[in-house]
C-alpha cells in the first residue's frame, strides 16, 4: 500500500475539516464505527505488517495506521475506499466490508492528531 495513493483518494473525494476523536470530518466516530471493535480487528489481521500503535511497522513498506489518519484531506469515506482497494501490489488479497470495515476506519481516524 502505498501512502500516495491514500492522498490520491482522499484528494478526489475532497477534504474534511480536522477530525478529533469524537467529530471525523464532520461525522461523529460513532456514525462510522467503534474504534475499539476496529483495533481488535487490526490487531488480528493487520499487524503483521502494518504499525497499529507502535512507532514503526513491521512491513517497512506499509504506512503506520497513524500515518494513514494525518494524511492531509484523509476523510471517512476515502479512507474506506482505501480500505476496499485490492490495488495493492504487496498487500495480501484482504477484503474489509461491512461493518468491519466502519470500525477499522473509526480505529485509524481516532489516530488522527
Amino acid at each position: 500500500m502505498r501512502i500516495g495513493l491514500v492522498l490520491g483518494l482522499a484528494m478526489v473525494l475532497g477534504a474534511g475539516g480536522v477530525a478529533h476523536a469524537q467529530d471525523v470530518g464532520n461525522v461523529p466516530m460513532g456514525e462510522i464505527g467503534d474504534p475499539q471493535a476496529g483495533f481488535d480487528y487490526a490487531h488480528a489481521t493487520c499487524a503483521a505488517c502494518h504499525a497499529i500503535s507502535e512507532e514503526k511497522s513491521p512491513d517497512l513498506k506499509a504506512p503506520r495506521f497513524k500515518d494513514v489518519a494525518n494524511t492531509p484531506g484523509m476523510t471517512p469515506t476515502a479512507l474506506m475506499v482505501w480500505l476496499q482497494n485490492a490495488n495493492h501490489p504487496t498487500m495480501p488479497n484482504l477484503m474489509i466490508r461491512g461493518q468491519e470495515l466502519r470500525n477499522v476506519a473509526a480505529y485509524i481516524l481516532s489516530l488522527k492528531d
